[in-house]
């Protein structure tokens, strides 16, 4: 029974010793928190607006800006299209691939916040309706931000960055400048 004892004490003295044996100059301090900024600055983006919608390239070429009531209160609803149309506020539909931005009706920043998957505004949603047009070919932005700067009686102009991030559905994402005309007021359900 000794020899099994000793034997333990010597893997225990072992251990002590190469635990001792170790560098006091080596450390593993915690990573360094990243500076915090209060005054975030927000993108000025430089292009037209552009990216692609599952998978297939886009950029927008016109749009239309208008104001609409939902539940009780009134928001910006701005579409941006691909293709060019002379009278932008008359158009309904729009082209086959579009982003379409919700916001407050206001010059400032919306930021998506992706714990809050149930807000109304901001909200960029891509379409794609190529194929068959259906509810189910519009992907709403998992994150992103769309930021209005100008907002007068006959346009609006502003710039967005947004992206849909699913396991199957093709890159889409958007980036870049807009200026629309403002047209007037949509009737939208409550």
């Amino acid at each position: 029974m000794k020899k099994s004892n000793l034997g333990k004490y010597l893997i225990l003295f072992n251990f002590c010793l190469l635990a001792g044996c170790h560098s006091s100059e080596f450390s593993n301090p915690a990573p360094a928190a990243p500076p915090t900024d209060s005054t975030q600055k927000v993108p000025d983006y430089e292009v037209t607006a552009e990216g692609s919608i599952n998978g297939r390239a886009w950029k927008f070429v016109s749009g239309a800006a208008s104001f609409i009531k939902k539940n009780k209160r009134d928001y910006l609803e701005i579409r941006l299209w691909n293709q060019p149309y002379r009278a932008p506020c008359e158009e309904l539909a729009g082209s086959s691939f579009k982003v379409r931005l919700l916001t407050q009706n206001k010059v400032g920043v919306g930021r998506i916040d992706p714990n809050e998957p149930f807000s109304l505004a901001p909200t960029i949603m891509f379409s794609d309706m190529t194929e068959n047009a259906s509810y189910r070919n519009n992907m709403i932005a998992n994150s992103g931000e769309i930021r209005v700067d100008e907002m007068t009686n006959d346009k609006i102009k502003g710039s967005v960055v947004g992206a849909f991030i699913a396991e199957n559905v093709g890159r889409t994402d958007v980036l870049g400048k807009f200026e629309v005309p403002l047209c007037k007021r949509k009737k939208a359900s409550n």
